[in-house]
């Protein structure tokens, strides 16, 4: 998100990808997110959420997005997955404790993922 050099202003439209890890979107998003919400609340916007475990998912939301952006903007939970091959042996470890998963696994929302329409 820190990369981006384009002028929001230019778009109607507007699709943000964010993993959630335990809870939490990545801190680069939550700040491009303050920092642009008065813009994103003018435009259409969709945010694709990719975690596994969305147990919490009203608490996810309140926790990483503000009352009017939840409002406003689209936002798909697109389901997620564990690549153990690109894993490293730490985060093998967490997964395997935190999850029960000891194999690459996909629990991917074609669905939801599908109604996503520009």
């Amino acid at each position: 998100m820190s990369d981006f050099q384009g002028e929001l202003s230019g778009y109607d439209n507007l699709v943000l990808c964010s993993p959630i890890y335990f809870g939490q979107v990545p801190k680069k998003v939550r700040l491009f997110l303050q920092e642009h919400e008065e813009l994103l609340l003018q435009k259409k916007v969709y945010i694709l959420l990719n975690a596994m475990n969305m147990d919490a998912y009203d608490m996810v939301l309140k926790r990483n997005f503000s009352d009017r952006l939840r409002r406003k903007a689209n936002i798909v939970y697109g389901g997620g997955a564990y690549y153990f091959d690109k894993l490293n042996w730490l985060e093998k470890i967490a997964v395997q404790k935190f999850s029960g998963y000891k194999a690459t696994f996909e629990d991917l929302k074609h669905d939801a993922l599908d109604k996503v329409q520009l």
